[in-house]
């Protein structure tokens, strides 16, 4: 995962009309601009919503539901579609409808 002061550094360095390249952590890297879209990118896809997928399963005659985050895989027997974002992984949650 791509630190996002580094990135937000890297973006700084290419909209100034200052000395761009002095003090960022891209300079030397031969292909600054592009290892910067490459890992803004990468920050911008974590923050995409996972799916909580729901099934219905059973324990005997018990039946019960089980949810899971695509993003982590945690599981919890209770639907909680009020959640926004899941409990561990912390990112968005979108439900199956």
């Amino acid at each position: 995962m791509p630190d996002r002061e580094k990135v937000l550094k890297g973006l700084e360095c290419l909209i100034t009309d200052e000395v761009p390249c002095e003090g960022c952590q891209y300079n030397g890297s031969g292909y600054c601009l592009k290892n910067i879209a490459k890992d803004a990118r990468e920050l911008l896809k974590e923050q995409e919503p996972v799916r909580f997928r729901i099934f219905r399963a059973s324990a005997g005659n018990y039946p019960f539901w089980d949810c899971v985050c695509d993003g982590c895989g945690f599981k919890t027997s209770t639907v909680h579609t009020n959640w926004k974002y899941c409990p561990v992984c912390g990112k968005p949650v979108k439900w199956d409808a």
